[in-house]
């Protein structure tokens, strides 16, 4: 049922929700996420979580971080952290597994690659603003 209201509903839905003035909206969505945070597991412990990563979200959006970026990485990290810890243990080398496969050193070089352009994209970005401050 839920597929079938997603699917023929979520027009009417989005149009009916933007019609509500955001100073009724947002109360309600502030209201109903300390609901479903606590009604989870009924521990207050979930609220104070959603909460601390309330103000995270909002910290992040004030000092120009990404949220989206930050999500996925949060979620990647457990399993990344695993496959490391395991390459390590299967190599002789330690760190040198790396480097010395074909795939693993293509994928360090793009990461590598990835930094230094993003790197220099920012040193370019501040002189063009200090240029344009002078």
């Amino acid at each position: 049922m839920y597929g079938l209201i997603g699917y023929f509903g979520a027009a009417f839905i989005g149009r009916f929700i933007t019609r509500i003035p955001t100073r009724v909206l947002y109360p309600i969505i502030f209201l109903t996420s300390f609901v479903a945070a606590y009604t989870s597991r009924g521990n207050l412990f979930d609220v104070y979580v959603m909460v601390a990563a309330g103000f995270a979200g909002w910290a992040m959006r004030k000092l120009d971080f990404n949220p989206g970026a930050f999500v996925i990485s949060f979620v990647l990290a457990g399993g990344a952290e695993e496959t490391f810890r395991q390459a390590l243990l299967l190599s002789d080398n330690g760190l040198m597994i790396f480097v010395t496969r074909p795939v693993a050193l293509l994928f360090l070089l793009i990461g590598i690659a990835a930094l230094f352009f993003r790197v220099r994209s920012l040193g370019k970005q501040a002189r063009a603003h200090a240029l344009g401050d002078a």
